[in-house]
């Protein structure tokens, strides 16, 4: 069953602060992924943002509806991998991201999560790295 991006997704100031202060980053040309380990969490969520210095209300709505698009696809082919995840996610998007190639855009997250995926877990951590797969968005 795939879950709707709404389900997974970072709503509160609280929750973006938290991560930004506690987070490690992955800069992509047209986003940064930023992400931290929660623990007593069930699955991944995501937020997504994008300020002022892309541009006005509309570009950076336009920029934030194609990251949820892209991550909802991915969430809708590797929804098993990413259930097993243990994080919070946010994608910081840039004025790039406005008028760049769906499929490039979709290649730089799906690239960002194999390097989330590879990265090792801090030792005693109880959270599980979940293992590499081939399905790709």
């Amino acid at each position: 069953m795939v879950v709707s991006t709404k389900e997974v997704r970072l709503t509160k100031r609280a929750e973006f602060v938290a991560l930004t202060k506690n987070r490690k980053a992955i800069s992509t040309p047209h986003f940064t992924l930023q992400y931290m380990i929660k623990q007593g969490q069930e699955g991944s969520r995501f937020g997504y943002t994008a300020s002022k210095k892309v541009g006005n209300a509309v570009v950076r709505n336009r920029v934030k509806r194609r990251l949820r698009e892209i991550v909802r696809l991915y969430l809708q082919k590797n929804n098993d991998v990413i259930s097993s995840f243990f994080y919070d996610f946010v994608l910081i998007g840039r004025a790039s991201a406005q008028n760049a190639n769906f499929d490039d855009l979709t290649l730089h997250f799906r690239d960002a999560m194999d390097r989330v995926r590879a990265m090792p877990v801090a030792t005693g951590s109880k959270v599980p790295t979940p293992p590499l797969s081939n399905n790709h968005v």
